[in-house]
């Protein structure tokens, strides 16, 4: 990497730090399909062979998902990268259970001009290839209880809250009294 100081105005070059993958697996969850992007890399024509498909979120789909990136990733090499899109990550986690898992926001990759599912599972497996994110772990089914209960009872307070200002905002009784 070229990088002007710039109180000297002198150019130095840095070498970075990483590790290309020579697989690059992405995925990009929505709640009915998941579009699955394969890259790997072609060094002597400096090219990317990619495979690209889409899957239904039924068990059948991720059934045929598990076993379509299978029979095109090696065993040492098994890494996918996706998005973490609501809860809708959490049956494809399950179905690579074997795999190397990263799940990253959506914002994080997602700065195109021009939004495709097909080229966000794309980037992802280039991201993925490149190893630019740290591996997921999982929640415990405890957390994810936790989790659910808490925001459950988020929402009952924010419910609580709205009915209390709406009684208050509407003047309640009609008798003349305060509410």
């Amino acid at each position: 990497m070229r990088r002007l100081n710039r109180e000297t105005g002198i150019t130095t070059t840095d070498e970075v730090d990483g590790k290309w993958f020579p697989y690059g697996v992405g995925i990009d969850c929505h709640r009915d399909m998941v579009w699955c992007c394969v890259l790997r890399p072609v060094y002597d024509t400096g090219r990317q062979k990619r495979d690209l498909a889409k899957f239904d979120t039924s068990p059948f789909g991720l059934k045929a998902m598990r076993e379509w990136l299978e029979d095109r990733v090696p065993l040492a090499n098994r890494r996918v990268l996706m998005e973490s899109t609501s809860t809708y990550h959490f049956p494809v986690l399950w179905a690579l259970s074997e795999w190397v898992r990263i799940v990253i926001n959506p914002m994080l990759v997602g700065s195109a001009k021009r939004k495709t599912d097909r080229w966000d599972a794309q980037a992802l497996a280039h991201h993925c290839m490149a190893g630019t994110f740290a591996p997921y772990v999982l929640p415990t089914w405890e957390e994810l209880a936790l989790r659910t209960s808490y925001r459950r009872w988020v929402k009952l307070g924010s419910a609580i809250t709205r009915s209390t200002n709406a009684l208050r905002g509407s003047g309640g009784a009609t008798d003349g009294r305060p509410p």
